[in-house]
């Protein structure tokens, strides 16, 4: 990786970290004494702390921590792959990439068999859930951050071109 996409790396880490606690901080509802909390951060599988779950979709592969296999899965349509926890039953979008679109976070294009596509990121607020603990919100704000892995791993991808600059949801 050269200074310049170290430098953009940084600036997108960095602002998914200013996101996530901004979101926490406004979406965390007051806490709920419940043991449900340890079940739910019991749920994580703990491989080593080398490997990756890899996610498929018709653009290209995307890495992310395997220890959250179990709790997150990733649905894809309409040009956008969204990565959703699953906790007490109830799914939480934990952030959405998206192909060719003017959403989100531009992070910039990679070079695929079907061209040249613009990869973009939205780090949505999370829900408030009454029988979400804290603990819970704490899991998902630790996997909300773990799309570092999954940005390291892309931007060691050869095929693709970091941004310039982010774009923001122009409403299109």
């Amino acid at each position: 990786m050269n200074f310049y996409q170290k430098i953009i790396a940084f600036v997108v880490t960095a602002s998914f970290a200013v996101i996530s606690v901004a979101f926490y901080g406004c979406s965390k509802p007051v806490e709920n004494s419940n043991s449900e909390s340890e079940e739910s951060a019991m749920s994580i599988t703990s491989p080593s702390n080398n490997s990756y779950t890899e996610y498929k979709n018709s653009y290209c592969t995307f890495y992310f921590p395997a220890k959250y296999t179990s709790i997150i899965k990733t649905e894809e349509n309409d040009n956008q792959v969204n990565f959703i926890a699953e906790l007490k039953g109830i799914k939480q979008i934990l952030f959405t990439i998206y192909f060719n679109k003017d959403k989100g976070y531009e992070l910039g294009t990679l070079k695929t068999d079907k061209g040249e596509i613009k990869i973009s990121i939205e780090n949505p607020k999370l829900q408030e859930e009454k029988s979400w603990t804290e603990n819970d919100y704490d899991l998902l704000n630790e996997m909300r951050e773990s799309v570092n892995t999954l940005l390291d791993k892309l931007w060691e991808n050869e095929n693709f071109t970091p941004s310039k600059a982010p774009v923001t949801d122009s409403g299109k």
